[in-house]
């Protein structure tokens, strides 16, 4: 099966994190630094239509800031949070209220699960331990963005089964 995903996409922050994050498998396959909104969502190909609930599902959303500053963890994660959460948790609501079909992380985390930007992973805490303290003082002042878009990706659109970006969706339209 060959799966999309919706994210706002954040390659600004790869001067940052791409060392750890390069090793990661989302980058190994074509992904750049990335909040997850809906994954896994549709097979792809995305259809037109389905492009167009998307549309519609962010058109009141207005462009917002985010600050990638704080870090946390899951077990085998060093993650950066977006803040404002209520900002990425919105979007979700958006889209999750479009496609209930594919809620976030097919709903293994429940209806309302953490937002974050994978910085790295690995099996051995105690290498996580040290990436979260050199991403505390990395990120003392936190990288500020605007959002004003969603990025629709598709795994294997790009060269050699790569993912790749389908379609963007501005905010407001």
């Amino acid at each position: 099966m060959v799966e999309s995903s919706i994210d706002i996409l954040v390659p600004t922050v790869n001067e940052r994190i791409g060392t750890w994050y390069s090793a990661t498998r989302a980058a190994i396959d074509g992904m750049p630094p990335h909040i997850t909104l809906l994954w896994p969502w549709l097979d792809a190909p995305v259809s037109d239509e389905a492009i167009v609930r998307v549309r519609r599902a962010v058109s009141g959303v207005q462009r917002g800031a985010l600050a990638l500053g704080g870090v946390g963890r899951f077990p085998g994660v060093v993650y950066l949070e977006p803040e404002p959460r209520s900002y990425v948790d919105d979007l979700v609501a958006r889209l999750v209220t479009a496609f209930p079909e594919t809620p976030p992380y097919g709903g293994v985390f429940g209806s309302s699960p953490v937002p974050h930007l994978t910085v790295a992973t690995s099996a051995d805490e105690r290498v996580l331990d040290v990436i979260e303290r050199r991403l505390r003082t990395l990120f003392e002042d936190p990288l500020r963005l605007v959002v004003d878009r969603v990025s629709i990706s598709e795994q294997g659109r790009g060269s050699g089964g790569h993912w790749a970006v389908r379609a963007e969706v501005p905010f407001g339209q």
